[in-house]
């Protein structure tokens, strides 16, 4: 993202006829209990805080329960339970900083897979991923020195700051996590992948590419192999007057797509992941027979290394 690009100034999206939302005065609950209190550690937790926000802000959007804090692709037990859900869909809520590329974690991919195609988590419904980009360069440092009640100082600057929201079905999402192998030249210039065992392997939407995707949606889809005439394509934005908190959120743009032919994408789809999904549930069993085992596990006994939270604060291994 550079300096000059200002998504606020997008006449397409910023002079179009606002998205109705569900609820105009969401509220960010500032309290402790909220999250695991770690005293005068902000940092603690600190893109959990964020998330949130954005989270609770998806939901006010789009409609749907915010599930809450406690909820986690793969929370220890087998369950998988998504950000914002309703009796149709599944909200996936993601939140970028200014300068970081959106990361799409193969894991939490692979688990979206199973539930498109084979409903194994959760009923049939759509999915979709809310990704908020936010006009904060170092959110760990800049809500560390904010003076007062950090929640409040936090839910303040993120409702004056967002920048815009990219609200994209699965099938978008796995292609930008999947792309084919005809022209990944050209797509190079939007992602890239991460492969080092130390961490989780993702694939990254870089800022170049989320800026693309924003200003030219269509050119964006078209070099990823996807017909944009099969997707409904909408720029709009966050209608004035809307608050988090009595805090008042910018509008911002906006850029809405949807599959216009939903159940023959899926069939589609599922015919090409057969074997994939099978894989993958074949996993799952393996994890769920072990976290069901009654003999536990064969390291219990083992000493833990203890290591101070503050050491994975500032960690951004990407």
């Amino acid at each position: 993202m550079g300096k000059r690009f200002d998504p606020l100034t997008l006449g397409d999206y910023m002079n179009s006829q606002p998205i109705n939302i569900v609820n105009s005065s969401p509220c960010y609950p500032i309290q402790k209990e909220l999250f695991h209190y770690v005293p005068d550690k902000i940092n603690y937790g600190l893109r959990t805080r964020i998330g949130t926000f954005y989270e609770i802000l998806t939901s006010a959007i789009f409609g749907g329960k915010w599930v809450g804090t406690s909820n986690s692709s793969n929370n220890g037990n087998g369950l998988f339970q998504p950000d914002v859900m309703s009796i149709d869909a599944i909200i996936e809520s993601k939140s970028v900083c200014w300068k970081e590329a959106l990361k799409l974690v193969d894991f939490q991919i692979d688990q979206y897979l199973l539930q498109q195609c084979a409903d194994f988590y959760q009923n049939p419904r759509r999915i979709f991923f809310s990704i908020f980009k936010y006009n904060v360069k170092n959110p760990l440092s800049h809500f560390k020195n904010a003076k007062g009640n950090h929640l409040e100082a936090m839910v303040k600057t993120l409702s004056e700051n967002t920048s815009f929201l990219m609200f994209l079905p699965f099938s978008v999402v796995y292609a930008l996590h999947t792309p084919r192998e005809n022209s990944l030249d050209e797509k190079k210039s939007y992602f890239s992948r991460y492969d080092d065992p130390r961490f989780d392997p993702l694939t990254r939407l870089k800022a170049t590419g989320m800026r693309e995707l924003l200003l030219s949606p269509e050119k964006v889809l078209e070099t990823y192999g996807i017909d944009s005439k099969e997707y409904k394509i909408v720029r709009t934005r966050l209608p004035n007057g809307v608050k988090m908190n009595k805090n008042k959120i910018t509008s911002f743009p906006i850029l809405f797509i949807e599959d216009r032919n939903y159940d023959n994408w899926l069939k589609k789809f599922k015919e090409e992941n057969k074997e994939k999904v099978k894989l993958i549930q074949s996993e799952e069993k393996k994890k769920k027979d072990y976290w069901t085992r009654q003999d536990g596990c064969s390291d219990s006994g083992e000493e833990k290394l203890e290591l101070p939270e503050e050491l994975f604060d500032d960690v951004v291994p990407f």
